[in-house]
């Protein structure tokens, strides 16, 4: 399958606006997505494991392009004030997993097994496994996939294990983000 016909099966989903480019270029390399503006950028270990035409990676690869999308929403662009680095790990970790479940409702039609499914693939591919303060570790976001919807709960949970001892921050976030409920 070409690069070409990666990006039309892509848009044959009838999922994704027809103004936001997807595009493969050569330098990003790795198992990597990520948006600027209206255009997502796949870098190359997705190409090739989509030419294999599993139905698992298609669908890890329909929520990844799903969680990009969801970046481009109102809500994940909200400054928050962050006085020190659990607070801003709790923020950024709050912003993926939303996006995760987003990309999820949009890209997956709300299912939990879906989401479960492209983080338990997507967990045995991604080099960083540990987690940083932009992001939350692989397992800890399949454990929220598996246990959670996206709800002040998830919220309270993630601020715990983050570290955020802020309850004002912790209900400024939760005011921030709509409720996402998986099937």
């Amino acid at each position: 399958m070409t690069k070409r016909e990666l990006i039309q099966k892509m848009k044959l989903e009838g999922k994704v606006d027809p103004n936001i480019k997807i595009i493969m270029p050569k330098l990003l390399i790795d198992f990597v997505m990520q948006t600027k503006g209206n255009i997502i950028q796949v870098g190359n270990k997705w190409i090739k494991l989509l030419r294999n035409d599993e139905t698992v990676v298609w669908n890890a690869y329909f929520l990844t392009v799903g969680h990009e999308l969801a970046h481009i929403q109102p809500e994940t662009k909200t400054k928050f004030n962050t006085k020190n680095k659990n607070e801003k790990r709790f923020v950024n970790w709050c912003r993926e997993i939303y996006c995760d479940f987003a990309g999820c409702a949009k890209m997956g039609n709300s299912k939990r097994e879906r989401l479960v499914e492209a983080w338990e693939f997507k967990r045995t591919h991604i080099k960083q496994q540990n987690p940083r303060v932009s992001h939350p570790s692989p397992s800890m976001r399949l454990l929220c996939a598996k246990k959670y919807d996206f709800d002040r709960a998830l919220i309270c949970k993630i601020a715990q294990i983050s570290g955020c001892k802020s309850q004002e921050l912790i209900d400024e976030m939760a005011k921030n983000y709509p409720t996402i409920v998986l099937k």
